[in-house]
């Protein structure tokens, strides 16, 4: 844990591995699925554990943390010798992780099970997303004819100690690659990225789709050597993409999937540059680290770059700030935020410095903030044709 002066406040060894010395095979590190927090700032950690000694089959482990990286809780689940897939938590802490063709929702305990989904059809999980409404969005791919790939979403509903499949729906069957799914569940779209590199012309590809029932909103497609490694969403909710190839790119899109804005880099290697990670803080910002590359004496360089995020009207809300229409009281806030002249909310969010984002419950209109801790929030409320944006503080 390292404070914003670049100072380490806190470490700690997360595990350790052997070595199967009776195979003659040395075991790899850890694969590392990223890290979480819920809306109590707990951390959790998910990696796929190697191979040892006293196990046979690979072993994923997810740890839950405190804010002191005190260990709260420890789950470890068997899995098959498949490819490990990525892990999910939502805001109230329920936990998914996944193998190839299977989703597992954590007991709330973190001791077993509370279900698992299955779909063996679908040979590799690479992504998974959430909306507010305890569904979760799976993004498959499995090998076609002529070198194709088919892409699948799959929308879970969690309804508990079960679940139901709402749809499986093919989005793409072609050379491309999707590795990245986007869920924005205020305009209850998600989006998906990928790209094709095997051989010239390479094919860089982004799709909007409704998470009601996947159909395409808008696909954009360009033959080019830069190819997004991240995607993201503004504060006023149009899309971010981030990647390169030769360059850093970041590439602004309006709601109707055209590029308003381009911005680029020319790294330090002049090959094999480009963004490997992104975070939109809530000041307008956008904050990129750049992709390691080595010199001809194997000298590493790694950037990391700060954007002011530019102003792109968007076609499918009316967004406003909140000043012009509409007062939060009180403001500074301590349980419940009103709007004043009274009016239906639909959802309302919260981001912190961070950039971190928060779903807040909704009561007779008003928004419950009494999860927020102390500080300053963008507070993102959607009414029936618009969505404001005000910054609040949190004092008690």
């Amino acid at each position: 844990k390292i404070d914003t002066m670049g100072n380490i406040i806190n470490q700690m060894v997360l595990d350790s591995f052997e070595v199967n010395l009776f195979m003659g095979i040395k075991s790899g590190p850890p694969y590392s699925f990223g890290f979480y927090s819920d809306n109590q700032q707990n951390l959790y950690v998910g990696y796929n554990r190697p191979v040892s000694v006293n196990s046979s089959q690979p072993i994923y482990t997810i740890r839950k943390y405190n804010q002191n990286l005190n260990l709260l809780a420890f789950y470890q689940d068997t899995v098959p010798f498949v490819q490990s897939g990525p892990y999910i938590v939502s805001q109230d802490a329920n936990v998914y992780h996944s193998y190839s063709g299977s989703v597992t929702k954590v007991n709330s305990n973190f001791n077993g099970q509370a279900w698992r989904c299955t779909f063996p059809d679908y040979e590799y999980i690479t992504m998974m997303g959430l909306d507010n409404n305890n569904n979760i969005y799976v993004l498959t791919k499995e090998y076609g004819i002529f070198n194709n790939y088919i892409t699948r979403v799959i929308k879970i509903a969690d309804l508990g100690n079960t679940y139901n499949i709402i749809y499986n729906q093919i989005i793409d069957d072609s050379e491309v690659e999707f590795k990245h799914l986007l869920v924005d569940p205020i305009n209850n779209t998600f989006y998906t990225s990928g790209f094709y590199y095997s051989i010239p012309p390479y094919q860089r590809k982004i799709k909007k789709h409704s998470t009601t029932d996947a159909t395409l909103v808008w696909s954009d497609s360009a033959y080019s050597v830069q190819s997004a490694s991240d995607i993201l969403l503004s504060d006023q909710g149009n899309l971010i993409a981030v990647g390169g190839g030769t360059d850093y790119y970041v590439w602004f899109y309006n709601n109707t999937g055209n590029i308003e804005s381009t911005y680029i880099y020319n790294g330090p290697c002049g090959a094999n540059d480009g963004i490997t990670a992104a975070i939109v803080e809530p000041n307008n910002k956008l904050v990129v680290t750049g992709a390691a590359c080595e010199n001809a004496n194997t000298v590493a360089y790694a950037t990391t770059l700060k954007y002011t995020i530019p102003t792109i009207i968007t076609t499918d809300l009316h967004e406003t700030k909140s000043d012009k229409v509409f007062k939060l009281s009180p403001n500074p806030a301590n349980e419940i935020v009103c709007l004043n002249p009274s009016t239906q909310v639909k959802q309302a969010s919260a981001i912190d410095s961070k950039g971190s984002l928060v779903w807040l419950p909704i009561f007779n209109n008003c928004v419950d903030v009494s999860s927020l801790n102390n500080g300053i929030y963008v507070l993102r409320i959607q009414l029936n044709d618009q969505v404001i944006n005000e910054k609040i503080f949190i004092a008690r």
